[in-house]
């Protein structure tokens, strides 16, 4: 048996001993519904990232207040970093007992590895 929005309960207060009646629905009614801050859809949408003059390959540096791009530095070994798989998708992100990184697709639900 499902629990309607008109079904009542008796409830007891606390200290005084007091029963009232309540439905479900005058219980509902004083719930409050959080308000969120609204997650950026792309980085540029952050208030501490510059992506101003961005070109492909660059990598992010924070000067001072802000995230700015930078060329990297010849030499530097990125293959151990998080950086962006190389599809659109929902990933599950993992590191192996090695310091591996690697990116499993998730797959309605489940992610194959």
């Amino acid at each position: 048996m499902a629990i309607e929005n008109n079904d009542l309960f008796v409830l007891q207060k606390n200290g005084g001993g007091e029963l009232r009646k309540a439905s479900v629905a005058a219980l509902l009614s004083e719930v409050v519904t959080p308000v969120l801050p609204e997650v950026p859809d792309e980085i540029s949408d952050l208030s501490d990232v510059d992506t101003s003059g961005v070109t492909s390959g660059q990598m992010l540096v924070y000067t001072t207040d802000t995230w700015v791009p930078q060329d990297i530095p010849e030499g530097v070994d990125l293959s151990n970093y998080l950086q962006k798989p190389g599809s659109e998708g929902d990933f599950v992100i993992s590191e192996g007992a090695d310091g591996t990184i690697t990116y499993n697709e998730i797959d309605g639900g489940e992610y194959a590895v």
